[in-house]
């Protein structure tokens, strides 16, 4: 059974190959892997090149994380618990690390609370890590980056998936630059709009709008500052959960 497999994978870190796996304050499960690659010119597994691997979970009775690391042909080491799961552990620890120990709000305002105690994600992508933040916060949720950055752009669970209260949303991070301002009037911030609201709200601005891409905006820039020409560049939500 599941929780029986479980057990077996936690002793895995903590007493076996995985040990160097293990995190500070919360239980892995996991397994390693060493693997002979096969080699045509001797019609046989080689004795010196290997693929090394590890793949865990976390928190081990209520998986919420998983990461696999696999390494071809590892140098010096070819062992999964001595080159993978050191790997695993540094991932990992950040991204633990990182969560936000927030109470829960008695409501959420931007993720609908359901009686079962489950929560529908709210999409935060194309939107400040800040603004995400508070929006995952309000819907009785955890935020964990796993990249630098100040701007989201993808996100794990994908927006209305249905995940219990208190659970990690794995958010991925990209540098934003600071918005320009013009000579006479602030450069409103579209991004995380759409085409046809960025465009309507930048032309109450007075700006001339050129377009790349379609879908939601993540980047925009003036062009001309004195014509009031700015850029949008797009891209589309696409789930692929």
């Amino acid at each position: 059974t599941a929780h029986r497999m479980t057990e077996i994978f936690k002793g895995v870190v903590k007493i076996g190959t995985g040990k160097r796996a293990a995190l500070t304050n919360v239980e892995v499960a996991g397994k390693t892997g060493t693997a002979q690659k096969y080699d045509l010119k001797e019609r046989g597994y080689s004795h010196k090149r290997y693929v090394a691997s590890f793949v865990g979970y976390v928190p081990a009775d209520n998986p919420q994380l998983v990461c696999a690391v696999v390494i071809d042909e590892p140098q010096k080491y070819h062992y999964g618990g001595e080159v993978a799961a050191p790997i695993f552990h540094k991932i990992m620890q950040r991204i633990v690390d990182s969560v936000d120990e927030e109470p829960e709000p008695p409501a959420a305002q931007f993720g609908t609370q359901l009686n079962s105690g489950l929560v529908s994600v709210p999409d935060v992508r194309f939107v400040s890590y800040s603004k995400a933040k508070a929006i995952l916060v309000e819907a009785g949720l955890k935020i964990a980056a796993y990249t630098h950055g100040n701007f989201v752009v993808q996100q794990v669970p994908v927006p209305d998936h249905l995940v219990k209260s208190g659970s990690i949303i794995s958010v991925r991070l990209e540098k934003q630059m600071a918005l320009q301002e013009s000579d006479d009037a602030k450069f409103p911030d579209v991004r995380g709009l759409s085409i046809r609201q960025a465009v309507k709200t930048l032309a109450e601005y007075g700006y001339e709008v050129r377009v790349e891409g379609s879908g939601f905006v993540i980047r925009q820039s003036i062009l001309n500052s004195k014509k009031k020409i700015c850029k949008i560049v797009c891209k589309p939500r696409v789930n692929t959960g």
